[in-house]
């Protein structure tokens, strides 16, 4: 549903007057709720509120403008943080939850160039635990755009939640406020203020130095990341922080996008090693098929052999010309000197007998 409406909620059969508040008429809607309405003039006002609001800022839930005026509604009151900031630490989900919604109501704040007060856990109302979000209450924000008339001192005293260039006379700001949000996320994951247990002053000069790092095994169930981003809010030196609360909210984003990212090393969540394809089986040989083969390869092998030797042969053995056979003579025509070679014993006798 869009927070900016036309129609305000209906007041209840009995409606519940409460004081004004500035220039703003107050009715109780009977849940613990508030409708505020204001003259026509403040509708520019009340668009910055219901913006504001979506962002994490007043607890506002929605507004609009109706025949009687520009309205908004904000939620019920609820336990501020400062109630159980330090009483146990949060699930890291749940804290991490906490940190973004906060950074981003910090970005909010600095984008529309508007100052919510000190960041304290007095001035953060823990409405999840009343089904709502949790969001800066942004009291004296509220009050100076309905005129309300501050009474006594404006100056806040001194608190532990305060950066360490406030005790050198800077004055609050958004810088000091990313710096009390560090504090914050570091109490969340740890159940303890980082320098916890020492006085106003120990503490004081404490927060001019780097701050402990996280007990090991918190660190360990943390994102990759956010120990150091905490880390660097809480550095003494305002140079070496983010600039900005929207540098924040894109470091976190950064962080928790590669938390659920799988990674191929390292992390809590390692992708499995590719697995190597198996080769399939040498099928098993029977006795019959391997005998057949044997009177295969054997021959094979021999008539190999055979063929290298007659390779190795001398070429000029294998060039040397057969001898020819000479053709007989007819018996007509032959001689006792053509058989003389061969048998010349016959034709001794032969020409002894013709003589």
């Amino acid at each position: 549903m869009s927070p900016w409406r036309r129609d305000a909620p209906e007041l209840p059969p009995q409606p519940i007057a409460l004081p004004a508040r500035g220039r703003a008429q107050r009715h109780g809607l009977g849940d613990g709720r508030e409708l505020y309405r204001l003259p026509a003039a403040d509708l520019g006002l009340v668009k910055r509120v219901v913006e504001l609001g979506e962002r994490g800022v007043f607890g506002c839930e929605g507004g609009g403008a109706d025949a009687q005026g520009p309205w908004f509604v904000l939620g019920a009151s609820s336990p501020t943080l400062a109630e159980r900031i330090e009483v146990a630490a949060c699930a890291p989900a749940e804290a991490v939850a906490l940190f973004a919604r906060l950074a981003g109501a910090l970005a909010a704040c600095e984008a529309a160039s508007v100052f919510p007060g000190r960041l304290r856990p007095s001035e953060i109302a823990d409405a999840a635990r009343v089904g709502a979000k949790v969001h800066l209450l942004a009291e004296s924000l509220l009050d100076a755009w309905l005129g309300v008339a501050r009474t006594g001192s404006a100056a806040e005293g001194r608190s532990r939640w305060d950066a360490p260039e406030l005790a050198g006379g800077a004055a609050p700001s958004a810088a000091t406020n990313r710096y009390a949000l560090g504090l914050l996320v570091y109490c969340t994951l740890t159940g303890r203020h980082p320098f916890s247990g020492l006085g106003m002053r120990q503490a004081q000069r404490a927060s001019e130095e780097d701050p402990p790092p996280f007990p090991s095994e918190i660190a360990g169930s943390l994102a990759p990341g956010l120990q150091a981003l905490v880390l660097r809010l809480l550095s003494p030196n305002a140079e070496d922080r983010p600039r900005t609360a929207a540098d924040i909210v894109r470091q976190l984003d950064a962080v928790t996008r590669a938390r659920r990212t799988p990674r191929s090393s390292g992390g809590e969540h390692p992708a499995p090693p590719p697995t190597a394809p198996r080769e399939a089986p040498t099928p098993a040989r029977s006795p019959r098929r391997a005998r057949t083969r044997a009177w295969v390869v054997v021959p094979l092998a021999l008539a190999a052999l055979a063929g290298a030797g007659a390779l190795a042969r001398p070429r000029s053995a294998e060039l040397r010309p057969a001898p020819r056979a000479r053709a007989a003579a007819p018996l007509a025509r032959a001689r006792a000197s053509d058989c003389a070679p061969c048998h010349a014993r016959e034709v001794a006798e032969w020409e002894r007998s013709v003589m």
